[in-house]
């Protein structure tokens, strides 16, 4: 490995440990649920159980007839 590569992957690992150590700094001092997370994570769990992009009603899960916004 010359010094060019061995230069860029330092760097690499370094900016890759400054996002991990942002990202666990978030998780551990903002861990805030807003009404929206809980429902957006009903769709995810709905969309990976039964693969409709849709909200559980119950033990089912229709398919729905709304649009949530971008």
């Amino acid at each position: 490995m010359n010094r060019e590569q061995l230069r860029f992957w330092l760097w690499a690992g370094a900016a890759l440990l400054a996002g991990l150590l942002l990202r666990v700094w978030f998780v551990a001092h903002m861990p805030i649920v807003a009404g929206d997370s809980l429902y957006y994570g009903n769709i995810a769990k709905t969309w990976l159980q039964h693969g409709i992009y849709g909200v559980t009603e119950g033990a089912q899960a229709p398919a729905p007839l709304w649009c949530v916004p971008h």
